[in-house]
């Protein structure tokens, strides 16, 4: 009995985290319209990032909260995410003056660093701990397709090379931004089973 329902258990994770992927295609595919007019940071696409990446800064902040012999790790971590949350608002930011995004994202990282600083033994330990986990897993994939992946593989000269006279740059866009969304998503999946770990230790 012990054996099906571990089973069952990684079934039902299997269809979420491929509902979760197929998720990903059908709102690039909603917005494909968005993208041709160019409009890609207002897109659902472009919203449905910034809403992964701060929920994710939000658990991790909770895990924080949760787990005091963590604390400055998961500080680093939120701090991390928030940064990230920032550089994806550019377009608004751009508003107040261009580039204006630099200031607010160096602030919150002096920030989590200091506050990790103040909360001795908890950040190298932990950090060695977590990178290793299999939670942080889903975190470091998602990371790595975010800054890497959907860099390269969605770059204009890439498929500029690819497709020749039929290059537009609205095949580059709906690539990079579904990859960035597949990898935001990876990320919020991850996050909240660490925030899980670190709610049962909620003192």
């Amino acid at each position: 009995m012990q054996h099906e329902n571990t089973i069952t258990k990684m079934i039902l994770k299997l269809i979420l985290q491929a509902t979760l992927v197929v998720l990903a295609v059908v709102i690039v595919s909603f917005d494909v319209g968005s993208m041709e007019q160019g409009k890609s940071e207002y897109s659902l696409t472009e919203i449905s990032q910034e809403i992964c990446i701060l929920a994710a800064a939000i658990l991790f902040g909770f895990a924080a909260k949760y787990d005091l012999r963590a604390r400055g790790f998961f500080v680093l971590v939120m701090g991390l995410f928030a940064t990230m949350l920032i550089r994806e608002s550019d377009a608004m930011l751009d508003q107040i003056q261009h580039g204006f995004w630099v200031f607010p994202a160096l602030f919150i990282s002096l920030g989590a660093v200091l506050y990790a600083r103040k909360c001795a033994g908890t950040v190298k330990i932990p950090m060695l701990q977590h990178m290793d986990s299999k939670n942080f897993v889903y975190i470091n994939l998602g990371l790595i397709i975010i800054l890497i992946f959907s860099r390269t593989f969605g770059s204009g000269h890439l498929w500029r090379e690819i497709m020749g006279a039929d290059y537009s740059t609205v095949y580059k866009t709906v690539i990079q931004e579904g990859i960035e969304l597949l990898g935001y998503i990876f990320v919020l999946y991850g996050s909240i089973l660490v925030w899980l770990d670190a709610f049962k230790k909620k003192p």
